[in-house]
């Protein structure tokens, strides 16, 4: 384990006395067993059913003149193309895909 990540990893489970321990024991250079690994909500399945028509009705567009921008700065060839990754509504690729 990175030496940086441990110490994050350490400095941000002090509520949780399993993950404090394995903390400890990432910090001593040895690795405990956690018996219980809490998956946060927001990674949870089914963390955000149900929202997406909210999220797209209330997430407000980004404004065309920083797309503009940014499609500007990429200095993009005559033949590159556009990849949405879908993670999420699309409103950045809808919005500069007239310039691929």
């Amino acid at each position: 384990m990175l030496p940086w990540f441990r110490d994050e990893l350490a400095s941000r489970v002090d509520a949780d006395p399993v993950a404090v321990q394995a903390a400890r024991g990432y910090r001593s250079g040895t690795q405990l067993k956690c018996e219980r690994m809490d998956t946060p909500r927001n990674l949870q399945a089914g963390a955000f059913a149900g929202t997406a028509e909210a999220y797209l009705r209330y997430r407000p567009p980004y404004p065309k003149a920083l797309l503009a921008s940014l499609v500007a700065q990429a200095h993009l060839p005559g033949s590159a193309v556009l990849l949405d990754l879908a993670c999420g509504p699309g409103r950045v690729t809808l919005d500069i895909a007239a310039s691929f």
